[in-house]
């Protein structure tokens, strides 16, 4: 709300507060753009009215309204077509509304004083319970209708083609309408595509890529606001592969304001499948985590880590497990998957080859998972061993004391090292006194045969 200098200034005064500096005049103010009109130093009239709040200060001090305006203009990025233009330019309107303006003017005595009763919504709780949407899952057992559902994953682990096994899935079973589900594919070539094409045809599902018949990645968040204004979100379905196409998800304020847009058109019944890749480096557990920021995290509803580990050397299937961070709804808690790895699959035939594995099977490939994890974890100490076990035997006490000269550290790490891989790249020899020597295992002791094994096999 603009007001002119002169009200601004009578109003200031009846409140007891001063400008920090009042010399400027009222042309001065006017001069101004409408979008500079702000005011962001204010003392009140007290016995040391001389200083200055050090908080406000500082805030005004770092303030840069040239970052903000390279941040919506990232966000919007110049949409393409009329409508979604508009609907940007509204965005950003009511984005520097909040940030730019000051607390609005009181009430004028004499008439009715505010009360936030206005704005109570128990009067409206049976219309939007008939609005609500039931528990209904898009993927079973995993993303529910009307939610945010983030998947991690790293490259390569098989999430692109879980999630559409999943969405085919819950199409055959009648749960949801094939021609509601839209894949945004924008991390794939043209024959990736084609291959891809074919199946969301026999489904019934639409696959949108971008460059191809005018969609453009740069509109997506005009699209959203297009929808939720024009009531059309309700059952709709959409899945952003990769998120990272669509945000930038190493900037805060980028992603959140993503995030806000994706989150009002989950609340007007649209539902999102949001696939992301991990870190590179796992935890200090040895556990895959979110890359980017937290917002995804924080403003989805539900969020899955998919984890595959690293197939064994000549496997034909790979095994993933689905491990829930984050929920709202009776979802899953861990839920496991298999797919065909063979190198003359079709990508058909790898959907088909999609199979979700019993409780039993679950605990297994864990316990595979953590025993890969394991084996790279102690790669190292794996090598150095080797290295100091000559042809011939070697006493486990002299043994343990090369290895940690070698450069292998903690006497206590190389010797947990060297029994939990006895058997597999060294053997031992039990001689008097209970007495062990150590030596490698037949060709296993090449250079080649230890890079064979430490990939898995």
């Amino acid at each position: 709300m603009i007001i002119s200098m002169a009200d601004f200034k009578r109003f200031m005064t009846e409140e007891g507060f001063k400008p920090a500096e009042d010399t400027s005049t009222e042309e001065d103010f006017d001069a101004l753009p409408e979008s500079g009109k702000v005011i962001t130093l204010l003392v009140k009239h007290s016995a040391d009215a001389g200083s200055v709040d050090e908080a406000v200060t500082a805030d005004a001090a770092t303030y840069d309204r040239h970052e903000e305006e390279a941040f919506w203009n990232a966000q919007l990025q110049q949409p393409s077509t009329p409508a979604i233009a508009d609907d940007a330019a509204n965005d950003r309107q009511e984005a520097e509304g909040a940030l730019f303006t000051v607390a609005g003017e009181p009430a004028p005595k004499g008439k009715e004083i505010f009360r936030l009763t206005a704005f109570n919504i128990t009067r409206d709780a049976t219309a939007m319970r008939e609005k609500m949407l039931d528990d209904v899952f898009i993927m079973d057992g995993i993303a529910l209708r009307g939610q945010l559902t983030a998947l991690y994953a790293a490259p390569n682990t098989g999430k692109t083609l879980l999630t559409i096994r999943m969405l085919a899935d819950s199409v055959t079973a009648g749960r949801i309408r094939g021609e509601n589900v839209y894949y945004i594919n924008a991390d794939d070539n043209d024959r990736g595509l084609v291959d891809k094409a074919d199946i969301f045809a026999k489904y019934g599902m639409n696959l949108i890529a971008p460059e191809h018949r005018d969609f453009k990645v740069r509109d997506f968040v005009g699209m959203l606001r297009l929808m939720v204004e024009q009531d059309t979100a309700r059952g709709e379905i959409i899945v952003l592969d990769t998120l990272k196409k669509f945000t930038s998800l190493m900037d805060k304020k980028i992603s959140s304001a993503f995030m806000s847009v994706a989150r009002t058109f989950a609340s007007h019944g649209g539902s999102m499948i949001l696939l992301a890749h991990t870190n590179k480096r796992r935890d200090v557990d040895g556990s895959l985590i979110h890359g980017g920021t937290s917002d995804v995290v924080d403003d989805s509803d539900c969020v899955y880590i998919i984890d595959g580990g690293k197939p064994a050397l000549g496997d034909t299937t790979r095994t993933v497990i689905f491990e829930n961070t984050k929920s709202r709804g009776n979802v899953e808690r861990e839920v496991c998957f298999s797919y065909s790895i063979g190198e003359h699959c079709g990508y058909g035939q790898l959907v088909e080859s999609v199979k979700r594995l019993s409780q039993g099977d679950l605990v297994t490939a864990k316990a595979k998972a953590e025993a890969a994890e394991l084996l790279e974890k102690d790669s190292y100490l794996i090598g150095i061993i080797q290295e100091v076990i000559p042809q011939g035997a070697r006493e486990k006490t002299n043994l343990i004391k090369a290895a940690s000269a070698a450069g292998g550290g903690s006497v206590h790490k190389i010797r947990a090292v060297l029994d939990r891989y006895t058997g597999k790249f060294w053997g031992a020899t039990i001689g008097a006194r209970n007495s062990h020597s150590y030596h490698l295992i037949g060709e296993q002791a090449t250079e080649e045969a230890y890079k064979h094994q430490t990939n898995g096999n």
